[in-house]
């Protein structure tokens, strides 16, 4: 007798969502809330400039925390980042604090605690002169990206453009379509302007610039004097997985150990 999959939560329990993202919000949910072997470890996000995919993913992130089925334990925007910031920022969300990338695998793969990562614009990823090899987001993919998502424990949803920096094969693989449209939806002009993580270029329908991602009605994190914590990334920082106060927020028991 085949079990059938559990029900995903609510999705009107998450902000309004609309535009070409809409149509595909719901089987990102449905993969969010599941971590059974059924459903594939690694969600990909794709399509052309100004689709929604940032978007969609900070419309997920808006609500993770409001089922513990759903909790994201870290999120980290590439544009513009190179394998170590990328590191730094993940090792700070998840709790062990800023790690080279060799030392965040190391540390990822002997925890044994489930983790689901969400890392927008991956395609934009890359800092530096043009003749090396970190300016291209291929270097942090072949340093971190890719050895962190071989991980079976790790879980994430990735904006990749176009399907050309991780293997689609057995992945769930969600497409906007170019340039705003999305198949079997209306056109949804792209324009120039903040994106919902805080980085410079984003989808229409993302916040204006300067507002703050989407929290879904809830107060963002604070440090201990309590001023809203904010990071170089732009994103704010979600409470690290070693400094969570209630278990509620995430079905991993015990704090990381340093």
């Amino acid at each position: 007798m085949v079990t059938p999959a559990p029900a995903p939560p609510a999705i009107q329990a998450w902000p309004p969502l609309a535009g070409p993202a809409a149509a595909v919000a719901p089987a990102l949910l449905a993969w969010a809330a599941r971590d059974d072997a059924a459903m594939p470890r690694l969600c990909l996000i794709t399509g052309g400039p100004g689709a929604g995919k940032s978007h969609l993913l900070a419309w997920l992130l808006a609500g993770s925390d409001g089922d513990p089925r759903t909790t994201v334990h870290a999120t980290v925007p590439a544009r513009g980042q190179i394998a170590e910031t990328l590191a730094w920022e993940f090792g700070h969300q998840l709790g062990y604090g800023p790690l080279p990338p060799d030392e965040l695998l190391a540390r990822v793969a002997a925890d044994p605690r489930p983790v689901r990562l969400l890392l927008p614009d991956l395609h934009t990823a890359g800092r530096g002169p043009a003749d090396l090899p970190t300016a291209l987001p291929r270097d942090a993919v072949d340093r971190l990206v890719g050895p962190l998502l071989a991980l079976p424990h790790v879980r994430a949803a990735v904006e990749v453009g176009q399907l050309d920096l991780l293997p689609a094969e057995g992945a769930l693989v969600l497409t906007l379509g170019p340039d705003g449209y999305d198949t079997g939806g209306p056109p949804v002009p792209a324009r120039r302007e903040a994106d919902p993580f805080g980085t410079t270029v984003g989808p229409a329908g993302s916040a204006p610039a300067g507002s703050a991602p989407p929290t879904g009605g809830r107060r963002p994190p604070t440090d201990p004097g309590g001023s809203p914590v904010r990071r170089s990334t732009g994103v704010r920082r979600r409470a690290g997985r070693g400094r969570r106060r209630s278990t509620r927020r995430s079905p991993r028991a015990g704090p990381a150990t340093c």
